[in-house]
């Protein structure tokens, strides 16, 4: 089991234990799960899509003529 963060969100139910062939526990920081970067990268692909569809939305009604009715 893997917890992350101060209030101890549960990222990753595992049982098996990583070892180096010394015995040792292996400490790769590197592999962690990052929730946080996930997080911000799926905001930032929303954010892209949704700037997408305005300028599509913007571009289509600058060509539409005014009507005042």
């Amino acid at each position: 089991m893997m917890v992350v963060g101060v209030l101890g969100r549960l990222v990753a139910v595992t049982r098996e234990r990583r070892s180096r062939p010394d015995g040792c526990i292996d400490l790769e920081h590197l592999r962690l799960p990052d929730p946080l970067g996930a997080t911000l990268a799926a905001l930032a692909a929303r954010i892209e899509r949704l700037e997408s569809g305005l300028a599509v939305v913007t571009a289509t009604r600058a060509t539409e003529p005014f009507d005042p009715a």
